[in-house]
């Protein structure tokens, strides 16, 4: 029975580890279990290794047990502090067919910036307060409130938007609007392809703000390396205009 990179990545996030906490107990670098995590063949020593030192048996069925505490997350990186959002205690499925007993995707309740502004908040604060049924959502998504205006008309301030998280920054849909966390930014922006193979431009829709005749929100570019969430906005409830 051969085990892939694949495999370990999954085991990982089951185990709550990251790249860098479980190079730490390996006794290897991150760097080392981040080409461990692209490897097609994983060989017996490394299968060993992690078995005696994270307790994890690459040989069962990792793929069959629930993903804990971080399914929205992208790879991990050096860089990278705990995510704001964590998984709900009710996993979403869809309103129609066998699963119409589930609650439906869960609303966090802090907002995230449309403007390129630093949003903190306390992760142990974070609570669901409320659900949405959506037909054909992912069963993975949920909703987050806009904050700003940079992304106006697109997205107006107390808006909710859905998101779907995406696992590989290689699958971003270039031209569409992202939740993006990076450092301590949690924001909402348009992804546009950079020059440079490794970075990406973050858009605001809002180009007719300006200051001193410069745009108020100048697109900025940061290193996809530096993302640490990633969901693609697949929905938008926009807030009642009364």
């Amino acid at each position: 029975m051969t085990v892939n990179g694949k495999k370990l990545r999954t085991a990982l996030r089951i185990a709550d580890l990251t790249q860098e906490a479980a190079a730490e107990k390996l006794g290897v670098s991150r760097q080392t279990v981040s080409v461990w995590l692209k490897t097609e063949v994983l060989n017996a020593e490394i299968i060993q290794n992690v078995k005696s030192k994270l307790g994890i048996d690459l040989y069962d069925n990792v793929e069959a047990s629930p993903v804990k505490n971080r399914p929205y997350a992208i790879d991990d990186h050096e860089d990278s502090r705990p995510s704001m959002l964590h998984s709900p205690e009710t996993p979403y499925y869809s309103n129609t067919g066998h699963d119409v007993d589930r609650p439906g995707i869960p609303m966090y309740n802090f907002p995230a910036s449309a403007s390129v502004v630093e949003m903190y908040g306390d992760i142990n604060d974070l609570k669901i307060v409320g659900y949405l049924n959506i037909p054909g959502a992912a069963k993975d998504s949920f909703a987050l409130p806009v904050h700003g205006h940079s992304m106006y008309p697109t997205l107006e301030s107390g808006s909710w938007c859905v998101l779907r998280p995406i696992s590989d920054a290689g699958d971003i849909e270039w031209g569409h609007i992202y939740y993006v966390e990076y450092g301590d930014y949690r924001l909402f922006k348009r992804l546009l392809q950079s020059d440079q193979s490794d970075s990406v431009v973050l858009w605001s829709d809002n180009q007719s703000d300006v200051i001193n005749g410069k745009p108020k929100y100048a697109p900025k570019t940061i290193k996809l390396e530096r993302i640490k969430k990633l969901c693609l906005l697949t929905d938008i409830i926009r807030k009642p205009n009364y």
